[in-house]
């Protein structure tokens, strides 16, 4: 409701238009997309491998433990948030150049909201590639979905969620792991 009557701020019922004329085609579109996913995926492996990215794996394992080590579990978590914000946030402004218009039926829409949340589980969370590789599957799956059956696509994906959290549990990243570990 407040985005619908957010008035000039949030344009109301119908969004905010992004102006035309920052693209002419989707070449630079897809070479800044490129980049920041790029930037993003080395600034979270870096991350990993520092002393907050441990802290922030301590607080995700052992909510308990962690304060007992030492660790302020609100700040790694507000900044673990804000961080997030911070992605998700840049990665919006650059979809809203994409598409032109962004208004509350697009943004708040289901299947927007949950599909980052599937290509994570599908993926494998706790990876740096696993959010990527599940990206790359369930735009594959929900796209094959919405040309083949356009009525059931959002069944398709609801059942997909469900087969990998019961058969992959650890997402297709971890399996691959795993794999390696058994044939050493």
């Amino acid at each position: 409701m407040i985005f619908v009557n957010g008035g000039d701020f949030t344009g109301g019922a119908f969004g905010i238009v992004a102006p035309a004329s920052s693209f002419d085609t989707l070449r630079p579109h897809y070479w800044v997309a490129l980049a920041l996913t790029v930037a993003t995926a080395l600034a979270i492996r870096a991350l990993m491998r520092s002393r907050y990215g441990l802290a922030l794996i301590a607080v995700r394992d052992d909510k308990m433990a962690a304060p007992a080590n030492g660790i302020d579990t609100l700040k790694v978590k507000a900044a673990a948030f804000a961080g997030s914000a911070f992605i998700a946030g840049v990665a919006g402004s650059l979809y809203t150049y994409f598409i032109f218009h962004v208004g509350p039926d697009s943004v708040f829409d289901l299947d927007w909201m949950l599909l980052p949340l599937m290509m994570t589980v599908v993926g494998g969370t706790g990876t740096l590639l696993g959010p990527i590789l599940g990206a790359l599957v369930m735009y594959a799956v929900v796209d094959l979905a919405r040309i083949v059956v356009p009525d059931y696509h959002p069944v398709i994906s609801g059942l997909t969620i469900i087969l990998a959290m019961l058969f992959l549990p650890k997402g297709l990243m971890r399996l691959g792991v795993m794999q390696r570990l058994r044939s050493a």
